[in-house]
Formats: structure tokens, C-alpha cells, sequence
């Protein structure tokens, strides 16, 4: 082989002279996974139904909670419920929550009475939704405390983020941090208002609790605490009078 080939061969098989290079391919990101649930700690007494059983157990800390699962607390309780993705649910006395859906895309639960504490923690796309049968509340990262007061009555307070409501009549609307919204079977949602004075900032459990809040509103107070009516005696019966008949006074 010739000089001058042997040149020609080693500037061909140079990398400076074998065109342009295929830029690195990105690094892909791996699917945002559906989070997972688990009970935290309770106060009081309170039961869970696994997804797809028809069994209800007493809910201990660390119990898995699968999509469907659904959990009641009795009178004067409390409990938490943890998710991966950071959010965190507080539940009052007489609550029904049941995890409706757990997708990477969407958290779904439904509330159907008591009390609920909520700290939504912003995963990606995905948004936080509460479905009750007076409403319907969503937000991607937020703080807020929904009250079922009656079948056609219930509150929702924003401490942190913006809300977004649909109520029953379809109507949607947003409510932002420190705005109070009142909700009616037949009237909707009134005007979102300033939070009451007393109305403070639930604080935000760990995993260790507490499970009872600090402070608890009035309309959340347990109603073992509450003080009983006092009961009025009750009237003596009628004196029975007596016939002027002695025999039928005998048989009475």
C-alpha cells in the first residue's frame, strides 16, 4: 500500500471525518406511579373496609389501604390517613371516607359525613379531588377542611391554595386561601366569604400524630364533650277517679 493511500484510510476511519454524530437521546422519566395509602394513628375507635372485601376490621397504624378501601370513625373519634405522594387526611367524629380512586393522574376520594382535614401535596399533573354529596372540591396542592353538618347542609374552609367547587346545581367556582363557602342541598354555594375569626389553621399532623387536632372547632367537638340537656321530670299520672258504682270500682 501507498503512502499516500495509508494517509487516505486513516482520515477516512478518523472520527473527525465520519460525519455528523446522532445527538444522546434524553433521558426518559419514568411514569409518575399511583400513589399508595395507609392508616397513621386513631383516637378513639375507628374501622376500615379493605377494597374488594366485605369484612371490616379495626384500624390500626400501617395497615394498607387499597383503592375502594373505605374507613369510619366512631363518636368522639379520629384518625389519619397517609399517602405516599405527601397528602394527608385527618377524619373527625362520625365520618364515612371511602378512596375512590388512586391513579397517577388523580386522587379521588368520597366523603359522605363528619369532618375532614385535608394537606394535598402537588404530585406532577395529578390533582386532589373530594367527592361529597353536596360537592365537589379539587385542588393541585392545598390545605382545606370540609364539614358534612346535615344530608343538605355543609362547609368548606381554604386555608392554603386555590380550591376549585362544583356544587349540586353544577355551578363551579373558585375559592381561594382564607375564604369560607357555605353549601346547600337546594341553594348551592354561596359567595365565597372571609374565614370566621375562630376558624383556625389545622395543624398538620407527622406520621406519629397527633390524631386528635389541638383545637377543634365547635361544630367538630365530639359530642361525648358536649353538655347533656338536662331532662325534666316527668308528670305524675292522673289521679284515677273513682265511679259511684263500688262494683265497678272493683274490676278497675
Amino acid at each position: 500500500m501507498t503512502m499516500k493511500l495509508m494517509l487516505a484510510v486513516i482520515l477516512l476511519s478518523s472520527p473527525a471525518w465520519a460525519g455528523p454524530t446522532a445527538p444522546a437521546a434524553a433521558p426518559q422519566t419514568p411514569a409518575q406511579a399511583a400513589p399508595t395509602v395507609e392508616m397513621g394513628p386513631v383516637f378513639g375507635s375507628a374501622q376500615f373496609q379493605p377494597g374488594g372485601s366485605d369484612v371490616w376490621f379495626f384500624a390500626r397504624p400501617g395497615r394498607p389501604l387499597p383503592a375502594g378501601s373505605e374507613i369510619k370513625t366512631a363518636s368522639g373519634s379520629y384518625c389519619l390517613v397517609f399517602f405516599t405522594d405527601g397528602t394527608k387526611l385527618r377524619l373527625g367524629p362520625w365520618s364515612d371516607l371511602r378512596l375512590a380512586e388512586l391513579t397517577s393522574g388523580r386522587t379521588t376520594v368520597s366523603f359522605a359525613s363528619g369532618r375532614l382535614e385535608a394537606w394535598a401535596r402537588k404530585r406532577a399533573a395529578a390533582e386532589f379531588r373530594v367527592d361529597t354529596p353536596l360537592f365537589t372540591v379539587t385542588l393541585p396542592e392545598g390545605i382545606f377542611a370540609a364539614e358534612i353538618l346535615s344530608p343538605t347542609s355543609a362547609t368548606l374552609d381554604v386555608f392554603a391554595g386555590t380550591a376549585t367547587v362544583i356544587d349540586s346545581l353544577g355551578k363551579s367556582q373558585a375559592v381561594a386561601a382564607g375564604q369560607h363557602v357555605e353549601l346547600g342541598a337546594r341553594t348551592g354555594a354561596s359567595t365565597p366569604a372571609p374565614l370566621a375569626a375562630g376558624a383556625l389553621k389545622p395543624q398538620e399532623p407527622t406520621l406519629e400524630g397527633p390524631a386528635k387536632p389541638a383545637s377543634l372547632p365547635v361544630a367538630a367537638t365530639p359530642a361525648a364533650t358536649r353538655p347533656k340537656p338536662k331532662r325534666a321530670k316527668p308528670a305524675a299520672p292522673p289521679a284515677q277517679e273513682k265511679s259511684a258504682n263500688p262494683a265497678i270500682d272493683s274490676q278497675l
